[in-house]
């Protein structure tokens, strides 16, 4: 999982950063002519990131790179908003990067399964054919509605946990954001931030999951402190800390 995710990190940090910025000059009202194309810079590979998981999967599990990021396009393609499955619509996006590493990794075995099978003389053209083929019917009719669902499990979940938890779903909910920022799950929660916001006027959720960010901000700067001769991990929480405190 790390060799997949950890490329990734360089355009976290910097569209991350890039969105701080917007956020910023948006709250002060500065630059109204430039915050439409920071917004555009940060969200560019976020929107995206479905297929570079995709790819990043399928060079992992020993595949070809390419096939992983065109099987998992298909979940962030808009056009799969025309498709139902199991007796609903899809929503592109649906299922996150959970869907698309599920995808990728299918992609490989079926890849993998071709190479074996089919001829030599017919591979390059058959073997992606097939690939994009039946990995992109196992994606569409199965695993976005699966993963799907997933996201929207974790998300009544958490609205279960914000009204009976107290404090300990603060702990709970603060513990898991992170992984499910990770894994493109935290999208599942939007819908709590909008029904806190109607009823309320403010959502009590976005502060408890901003303390997990801020923890572990805490942890680097307490492990910085602690291991003053590590210069390695002192250099790499350096260069971390200010994509963390934004």
């Amino acid at each position: 999982i790390a060799n997949i995710f950890v490329p990734l990190i360089p355009a976290l940090i910097g569209c991350g950063i890039i969105a701080g910025l917007n956020g910023l000059l948006v709250n002060l009202g500065w630059l109204p002519a430039v915050t439409p194309a920071l917004a555009a810079m940060a969200s560019g590979f976020m929107a995206l990131i479905a297929v570079f998981v995709g790819y990043n999967t399928a060079k992992e599990f020993g595949g070809t790179p390419i096939l992983g990021g065109a099987v998992a396009a298909i979940i962030v393609f808009p056009g799969v908003a025309n498709i139902d499955a199991f007796g609903q619509t899809l929503s592109p996006g649906q299922g996150g990067v959970l869907g698309a590493l599920g995808a990728a990794v299918l992609a490989v075995y079926v890849e993998k399964w071709c190479r074996r099978w089919v001829p030599e003389a017919l591979d390059v053209l058959v073997t992606p054919t097939l690939t994009v083929l039946i990995s992109g019917l196992v994606t569409i009719f199965g695993l976005m509605y699966v993963a799907g669902e997933v996201s929207s499990a974790i998300g009544t979940f958490a609205d279960w946990l914000l009204a009976n938890g107290g404090a300990g779903a603060g702990f709970v909910l603060g513990g898991l954001f992170l992984p499910l920022v990770m894994l493109g799950l935290h999208q599942a929660l939007i819908p709590i931030h909008t029904t806190l916001i109607e009823q309320q006027g403010y959502t009590v959720l976005l502060p408890i999951l901003a303390m997990a960010g801020a923890g572990q901000v805490g942890a680097a700067m307490a492990v910085y402190f602690r291991l003053p001769r590590n210069e390695s991990i002192r250099r790499t929480i350096r260069s971390a800390l200010p994509a963390g405190l934004l």
